[in-house]
């Protein structure tokens, strides 16, 4: 499955991350850290959560794979806003919400970007059929 293109907005956002990401590993001390080449090229992982030792996500810009839901290898290292893999340096997004939140969204009737799932418009002459009508 193909993810869609990211917006500019969204570019932008990934952009300022792979910064912010930059100057974080800049600050640590640590034996080995990535270099600028790889921070520049690493593919930006969103919408993730943790599945045994790896990640799983929307991914985009994966070197081989290209911009797909992937799950990754063992994580190695990591830091705020940064993963590496066994084999790629993954820039990290937003952490996928729990199953029970997901859960909620959805049984409060919302969907999507606030769409609801059921469109209310009870017919007040039609007083067989109370409740929602599904369109």
């Amino acid at each position: 499955m193909r993810l869609r293109d990211l917006t500019p907005t969204e570019t932008a956002a990934v952009e300022a991350r792979r910064d912010a990401v930059r100057e974080a590993l800049e600050r640590i001390d640590a034996p080995w850290t990535p270099t600028a080449d790889m921070i520049d090229k690493a593919p930006f992982l969103d919408d993730f959560e943790a599945r045994g030792d790896g990640l799983h996500g929307l991914c985009w810009g994966h070197p081989v794979q290209g911009d797909v839901f992937i799950t990754t290898t063992p994580i190695v290292q990591s830091g705020d806003g940064w993963a590496l893999t066994q084999n790629t340096l993954y820039i990290l997004g937003g952490a996928r919400p729990k199953a029970q939140e997901r859960l909620d969204k959805i049984l409060s009737g919302r969907r999507g970007r606030g769409r609801p799932v059921i469109a209310f418009d009870p017919d007040p002459e039609d007083e067989a059929a109370p409740g929602p009508r599904i369109p």
